[in-house]
């Protein structure tokens, strides 16, 4: 029997099944390379088609599990583990009077430069799928080389074999050590005498280790006061134990009420210094005690090394074409220029004279792809990219530039994953990737930019010389040929882009807003808003009519006169021209209290506060982008008729929310005027084969799609999009939850509407009986939905006679029947204990008025 090899899927080596660790997803990974994954703090799958997440937490378990009772290798060391289970130990000081770690040395005199890896490089198509690593090392990087760089210098030496050496060196060299200097030879003696180490007793005070860990307790159970996570951002504390519990479930900070993002970088720092402590290496507390102080702060502030190329997402479209590009540039050493969106009037549009210039041009060499804030209100990721680094220029792209905004306020780091390039390269060639019609592209612009003859850009710039927000808004302006085509767009098809994830639109003249916007909030979606229009409501005290503006946050106070009020925080991204009206900048109702509550500031810098009320009255409308952690994105491209449904199936195996979505092309890109109606329906596939009626939707939107809570099991897809100007025209199909999935087109499943609906005919109530003539077992009902543009005609016969009817419809506006019944009549034969069902298709509007004759036979 020959044995499939089992390779690593990140160093591609062959390794044995039993030496490696096996991930969530399922890829391998050999012992080498995991430990030096889960010495950086975790890391996305290698694999290029996978998704996944290394968790630091997860490997500690593994680490864990190998390490008790036994001798194992973790971060190249040789460790014996301490007896007991580390997860059963109170606190980090009960930890600490666990068995001391042994440690072996015996790869600690090879130089770090040598043990690099000095594999050849491979081409494009064997790279993994992962971040390119910068020349700066991580903090963890740095703290390891000390850590190797005092045991060195400590290392015993043998004094026996060191005099053999001694006596070797004097046989191959006795007339060299003659003829030295008194003063080198004074050097070699002073070299080779052994020198015994003084032992020092090193005292470590974990409790104070931990960030203020015995001045405070967990915010979430309140009782663990050692071993303390502090995220900066919201200001929490969280002990070591819950975070272990409940992070993957969340993975944002889950005190109540709270949702904010947390510091992926402090917490891998504080995850692995706190299983250090549990290994009992003492050195690195040493030597952060050692630290200057300027190191010790940079500790607590990160620092966000920005790799050049970001590989993660080699799978999505044209991502190979610009690793080629790139690749040739940087070998013959050449400036980049854009041919399908180069420096000329044409990318700019007609309404503009501009001059191009490259960013070095521009900046005189001075600027940065992010540039840190010196901003003390900004924390973490934060620093680099929110919404106060961006100025609208001349381009009336506001609906781009908020939904920007608002994305980089509550989650920069999903902005971050955006951009392909993340730093400054000579080659002057910069990708982002955006899911364009359903499909995520890379996108990849020149260096080069419109601007004033004083060199200073047209369009939108940043405040600190960061060019992110140029790059991303002439990547956008690519898509439509030029800037100028750019401008005046859609909230929703912005947001949608940036982050994969499903939008839609509520209205503040609706009845139910108010629910709608509590909703919204406990789901802690992405959120921009924009102004009436002038003819419709007069815009006065400061706000802009058909202008966009980023909800920022929502914020309940108590005011001494008014008592509870909720306030919006809002942000104009031309960066000033604030609410001047209740609750503005200089509002009489704010209170010193108030005012230092909500960290008001003075300046007009484009951020300011409304009530619900005003809001009501000054908006139309709220953009809504339902982002959530670590969902996945999968989709096909479909060719579908304009008369024809296709079908598709995919199994469930981890049970959750899905979105499923048709995805039509966008209708402002040539030659699609508007857009077509979209019908979807999803059903479970039961045992029995019958079906379960799980969701639909009909609408004539580019974005159709609908929320599942789905269990484990198999699905069907019914999906149409009834073309208005194409008689075959492509669409494409996807799912966004917290798994991928996998459609595989079937065939027509002809009984899959009968079975769907008889199941809802028979639960809905009430049904009309035939009980005045004489016959109450048999019941009929009838239900046409605009929603899910689905209808029927049912009727159930529980009786022991057989029932003949014929049903006439003199009005049937908007409606067909399905296959087998046609026309605009129903002759019905239905014998006892049978059910019948006719099929109807709903269009957006209709009207149906019919009569009945009924007989029955025994």
């Amino acid at each position: 029997m020959i044995k499939a090899s089992i390779k690593c899927v990140k160093c591609l080596q062959e390794t044995k099944e039993s030496a490696s660790y096996k991930a969530k997803c399922g890829h391998l990974y050999c012992i080498k390379c995991i430990d030096q994954i889960t010495a950086e703090g975790g890391a996305n799958c290698s694999e290029m088609s996978c998704s996944n997440f290394l968790n630091i937490a997860d490997l500690m378990n593994r680490q864990f599990q190998k390490l008790s009772n036994s001798n194992q290798m973790v971060f190249g060391k040789q460790v014996t583990m301490f007896a007991g289970d580390p997860k059963k130990l109170a606190s980090p000081s009960q930890q600490n009077k666990a068995t001391a770690v042994k440690q072996n040395n015996q790869n600690l005199n090879t130089p770090r430069n040598q043990q690099k890896n000095t594999l050849p490089r491979r081409s494009i198509q064997e790279r993994s799928p992962v971040a390119i690593q910068t020349k700066s090392k991580s903090q963890m990087q740095k703290v390891t080389d000390r850590v190797l760089q005092q045991q060195n210098s400590a290392k015993m030496i043998n004094p026996k074999q060191q005099q053999t050496q001694q006596r070797q060196q004097a046989q191959v060299i006795p007339q060299q050590q003659v003829q030295q200097p008194k003063q080198q030879q004074q050097k070699l003696t002073q070299q080779n005498v052994y020198i015994q180490p003084q032992k020092q007793e090193i005292k470590v005070d974990i409790d104070n280790r931990m960030t203020e860990s015995f001045s405070y307790k967990c915010d979430y159970c309140h009782s663990n006061n050692s071993g303390l996570f502090h995220n900066e951002i919201c200001d929490h504390r969280l002990c070591y134990d819950c975070i272990q519990k409940y992070y993957d479930d969340y993975c944002v900070c889950f005190v109540k009420d709270c949702g904010w993002q947390i510091n992926q970088e402090q917490l891998n720092q504080f995850m692995l210094t706190y299983v250090t402590f549990q290994l009992g290496e003492v050195e690195e507390v040493k030597l952060k005690r050692q630290q200057s102080s300027n190191d010790q702060q940079d500790i607590l502030i990160s620092k966000f090394q920005f790799e050049e190329v970001t590989l993660q997402h080699m799978q999505i479209s044209n991502m190979n074409e610009f690793i080629k590009t790139f690749d040739e540039l940087k070998i013959k050493e050449k400036n980049y220029i854009d041919l399908r969106f180069g420096p000329n009037d044409k990318s700019v549009g007609s309404n503009y004279s501009v001059t191009w210039q490259r960013l070095n041009v521009i900046f005189n060499g001075d600027y940065q792809f992010f540039a840190k804030a010196n901003d003390d209100k900004r924390f973490g990721l934060g620093k680099y990219i929110g919404p106060q680094d961006i100025i609208q220029g001349q381009l009336g792209n506001c609906y781009l530039l908020a939904s920007i905004s608002a994305l980089g306020n509550r989650r920069p780091d999903l902005l971050l994953d955006v951009f392909i390039t993340r730093a400054i390269n000579e080659q002057g060639i910069y990708c982002i990737r955006l899911c364009i019609d359903g499909i995520w592209k890379a996108i990849y612009v020149d260096d080069y930019f419109p601007v004033y003859p004083n060199l200073t850009p047209i369009f939108t710039k940043a405040k600190n010389n960061a060019i992110w927000v140029m790059v991303l808004e002439k990547a956008w302006a690519k898509l439509f040929g030029s800037y100028q085509n750019s401008a005046a767009g859609s909230m929703q098809e912005v947001l949608r882009a940036l982050t994969g994830a499903p939008t839609e639109v509520i209205w503040t003249q609706s009845p139910d807003f108010i629910a709608q916007l509590r909703r919204c909030l406990a789901n802690k979606v992405i959120m921009v808003a924009a102004t009436q229009s002038s003819d419709i409501q007069p815009i006065t005290q400061g706000l802009v009519p058909n202008h966009a503006y980023s909800v920022l946050k929502i914020r309940q106070i108590n005011h001494p006169k008014r008592g509870q009020v909720e306030l919006l925080k809002l942000r104009n991204p031309w960066g000033k021209k604030e609410w001047t009206g209740d609750w503005g900048q200089d509002s009489p109702l704010w209170t010193p209290q108030l005012r230092q509550e909500l960290k008001l500031d003075k300046e007009d810098s484009g951020v300011f506060y409304m009530d619900v009320g005003s809001f009501m009255q000054q908006f139309r409308d709220i953009h809504i982008c339902h982002i959530k952690q670590d969902y996945q994105y999968s989709a096909t491209q479909i060719k579908s008729s304009k008369k024809k449904a296709v079908y598709y199936s995919f199994k469930i195996t981890k049970e959750g929310d899905y979105y499923i979505t048709i995805n039509q092309r966008n209708q402002r890109w040539a030659g699609n005027p508007k857009y077509s109606n979209a019908k979807l329906l999803i059903c479970k596939k039961e045992e029995n084969h019958t079906y379960t009626y799980i969701a639909g939707k009909l609408s004539q939107f580019g974005e159709v799609w609908c929320k599942c809570t789905l269990t484990k099991g198999e699905y069907v897809v019914f999906a149409k999009v009834i073309w208005e100007h194409h008689q075959e025209f492509f669409f494409v199909l996807s799912s966004y939850g917290i798994d991928k999935l996998e459609f595989k087109q079937i065939k027509k499943i002809p009984e899959m509407l009968p079975s769907v609906l008889i199941k809802k005919g028979l639960v809905q109530q009430p049904k009309r009986s035939y009980d005045t003539m004489g016959q109450p077992k048999i019941q009929s009902c009838y239900n046409l939905d605009r929603l899910d543009g689905w209808g029927y005609y049912f009727i159930d016969n529980q009786s022991n006679v057989k029932l003949i009817s014929k049903i006439s419809f003199h009005k049937f506006y908007g409606l067909k029947f399905c296959k087998p019944h046609r026309g605009v009549t129903l002759n019905i034969e239905l014998a006892p204990g049978k059910q019948f069902i006719a099929v109807i298709k709903v269009l957006s509007g209709y009207e149906i008025e019919f009569t009945q004759k009924v007989q029955f036979q025994q």
